[in-house]
């Protein structure tokens, strides 16, 4: 008897694209003000009711082996949840797989959390943050030591607390997003038919 199928959830931690501007808001950014194109610094994961959440990192501009990683960890997937990972996470991995010349990962869904909340639900926000507060969850941590920005800047800067920082945030927003898919499940019309990835006498 099948087991079913594949679930997990994940979240990646980019670097920002480094550029020359003229002004800080409504700005329009040429090609050839860029002068460091971001890239993957971490990525954590889990499976699906599983209570172990997996992290790596990659502490250089270089981000083809985490990008491997990733490839590999989502060719096991049938199903990923993700919050705006449609657009953002998945994207990312995608768009540096290719940069790389790296085989994508097998075919999988993908569950965004944002997408499926904002399409099914009015409220006022739908960040993380604020939905693990009005829904009751852990909440999204915060940076308690390097607030904001810093966090990623002091991590580009090779500080190791900050690097323990955002592993632990990395992590939170895993567990959170997996708290949060939970919560808006019975909401999810479009969700993928569960039933369809193994033969069991049990409702799926």
């Amino acid at each position: 008897m099948s087991k079913g199928p594949n679930i997990k959830l994940f979240d990646i931690e980019t670097a920002p694209n480094l550029a020359h501007v003229w002004q800080f808001r409504k700005t329009n950014v040429g090609v050839n003000q860029i002068m460091e194109d971001g890239h993957i610094m971490s990525f954590a994961y889990k499976d699906l009711g599983d209570p172990y959440t997996y992290y790596c990192d990659n502490r250089t501009e270089d981000d083809k082996q985490i990008t491997e990683q990733l490839c590999e960890m989502l060719d096991e997937a049938d199903i990923v949840i993700g919050h705006n990972a449609r657009r953002f996470d998945v994207g990312w991995v995608r768009g540096k797989a290719a940069i790389h010349g790296l085989r994508p990962p097998s075919p999988f869904k993908v569950i965004d959390t944002w997408v499926e909340t904002k399409k099914h639900m009015y409220l006022p926000n739908y960040s993380l943050a604020y939905l693990s507060r009005v829904f009751g969850l852990t909440e999204k941590l915060t940076h308690k030591n390097f607030p904001g920005h810093s966090l990623w800047t002091e991590c580009l800067k090779g500080n190791s607390k900050a690097w323990k920082e955002m592993e632990e945030y990395n992590r939170q927003d895993v567990i959170t997003t997996e708290e949060l898919y939970e919560k808006i499940k019975p909401y999810v019309s479009t969700h993928p038919n569960i039933g369809v990835y193994g033969n069991s006498d049990e409702p799926v």
